[in-house]
């Protein structure tokens, strides 16, 4: 099998038109899209773009997955967020800021959204629907039609070896 990867740049929202004209251009057969600022802000409107384009598309946030893409795996930013807030505590408390370690994202989320992947004739395999799944109903199946729950950096890494089994 061979890949071609072709890198898009979107520094500013209005490289975001360009590239995704030369996608239209390319006949891409799918899009996984960097986390930026500008990818975050936009994120609506690349995951419309793919959906049109009848191309999956991937990202690291799970609100892009809310907005139409059809998958997310990066880290849960609820947790980040969070964790985060810890610091200005510690250092309130006396710690040096110094002396506080650089912290790692512990949690990471994968999320699927189901009426995309009908939309674009995917088939999700099982068992990837288990990672992605949740364990309570009110969880897995969510209004906004995605299925989804947080992993632990462990599971995430497991993930990652076999990805190319997830789509048929």
């Amino acid at each position: 099998m061979k890949a071609q990867i072709d890198t898009h740049w979107v520094e500013n929202p209005g490289d975001l038109d360009r590239e995704l004209a030369v996608i239209r251009r390319n006949r891409s057969g799918e899009v996984l899209v960097a986390a930026s600022a500008v990818t975050y802000i936009h994120r609506k409107v690349i995951a419309d773009f793919a959906l049109d384009m009848r191309l999956p598309s991937v990202h690291q946030f799970r609100e892009a997955v809310i907005d139409g893409a059809l998958l997310s795996f990066g880290p849960s930013l609820k947790e980040v967020a969070d964790r985060g807030a810890a610091y200005p505590v510690k250092i309130l408390k006396g710690t040096k800021p110094g002396d506080l370690p650089v912290e790692q994202p512990r949690k990471y989320e994968v999320l699927l959204n189901l009426k995309t992947t009908k939309a674009l004739g995917l088939t999700i395999l099982p068992s990837l629907l288990a990672r992605a799944g949740a364990t309570d109903s009110r969880e897995r199946n969510r209004p906004d039609g995605t299925w989804g729950r947080p992993l632990s950096v462990r599971e995430g890494a497991d993930d990652c070896s076999n990805r190319k089994s997830w789509l048929k």
